[in-house]
C-alpha cells in the first residue's frame, strides 16, 4: 500500500478531523485517495494489517456504485478476523472527486450512524485549509525520480517493514508502457525471491543486465530495490542507497503516516 504524498500538517488536519468524527462502534476509518492512502484512523489496540488493507481497495476499486451514492456492505478483513464480518459504510467526499470514505463499524445496524459521522466529518474538513491541500495534492499523487537528484537512477521501491506502506517514483519514459513496467515489477520479484530465499537468504543482491542494473537491500526495517542505467557501476549504486535513503528520511513525513492516531 502506498501513501498519497501530502504535507504533514494538511495529513495530520485530515486525520484529527475524522478522529473526531469517531461514533461508538467505529473500528476502522479509512481514507482513500484512488489507489492510494490518505489517512486510517483505528481503534485503540486494533490493528488492520496491510493484506486487509488491500482487500478494502480491491472492493472500493470493484464497483462503480460506490459514486452512486452511500454504500453499506458485510466485510471480512481475515488477517483481522477469519470468521467473522465487519460492515463497511463506503461514500465518496464529492461525487467527482477521488477520495473515498470507508467507515467499518462492529454494527450490521449501523448505516445511519455511520453515515452521521461521514457527514461530521465532512463539517470539520470543509472548515480547514488542509482540504484544499488535499485537492491540490490529488493532481500530482506521484513524483519524479529526479527530484531525488542520484544520476542514473531509473526508479525504486521502498517498503516499511514496521507499517508494510511503501513509497516509488513514477514510471520513467524507458518503462511506460504496461509491458514494461510489468518487467520491470518481474524483476523486483526476483530479487525478493533471493533475499528471501528459504535456505540462503541475502542481505544484498546486485544483477547486471543488458537493459538496466539492479540492486535489492533488505535489513530489519526496509525493503529497498532500485533499477539504474545499465552504464552505472556498482560501486555508484551502491553509493546511491545511502544517498536514497538519506533523502526518504528527509521525505518520509510526507510519503508515509509516521504516526497513526487512535479513537
Amino acid at each position: 500500500v502506498t501513501c498519497l504524498p501530502l504535507a504533514s500538517c494538511s495529513r495530520d488536519a485530515v486525520s484529527s478531523s475524522l478522529q473526531a468524527a469517531k461514533a461508538k462502534n467505529l473500528v476502522f476509518s479509512i481514507l482513500l485517495a484512488g489507489d492510494r492512502l490518505v489517512t486510517l484512523i483505528r481503534k485503540k489496540d486494533q490493528f488492520l494489517h496491510h493484506i486487509d488493507l488491500h482487500l478494502v481497495f480491491n472492493l472500493v476499486g470493484s464497483s462503480s456504485s460506490f459514486r452512486e451514492g452511500e454504500g453499506w456492505t458485510p466485510i471480512c478483513l481475515p488477517k483481522f478476523n477469519t470468521s467473522g464480518f465487519f460492515h463497511a459504510h463506503i461514500s465518496y467526499l464529492e461525487p467527482a472527486s477521488e477520495l473515498c470514505l470507508i467507515l467499518v463499524s462492529t454494527d450490521r445496524e449501523d448505516f445511519f450512524n455511520m453515515s452521521d459521522c461521514k457527514q461530521r466529518f465532512l463539517e470539520r474538513l470543509s472548515k480547514r485549509c488542509a482540504y484544499q491541500s488535499l485537492k491540490e495534492a490529488l493532481k500530482c499523487p506521484t513524483y519524479p525520480v529526479s527530484q531525488v537528484g542520484i544520476p542514473d537512477l531509473r526508479h525504486f521501491l521502498y517498503k516499511s517493514k514496521s507499517s508494510g506502506l511503501y513509497t516509488s517514483p513514477e514510471f520513467p519514459d524507458v518503462y511506460r508502457s504496461g509491458q514494461e513496467q510489468e518487467r520491470l515489477m518481474g524483476l523486483y520479484q526476483d530479487l525478493h525471491s533471493c533475499l528471501h530465499h528459504p535456505t540462503r537468504p541475502l542481505r544484498s543482491f546486485y544483477r547486471c543486465g543488458e537493459t538496466e542494473n539492479l540492486l535489492a537491500w533488505v535489513t530489519s526495517g526496509f525493503e529497498l530495490y532500485l533499477c539504474f542505467s545499465p552504464l552505472a557501476s556498482k560501486a555508484s549504486a551502491v553509493a546511491a542507497v545511502n544517498k536514497l535513503l538519506k533523502w526518504i528520511r528527509k521525505e518520509e513525513d510526507r510519503l508515509f503516516i509516521l504516526s497513526p492516531l487512535t479513537y
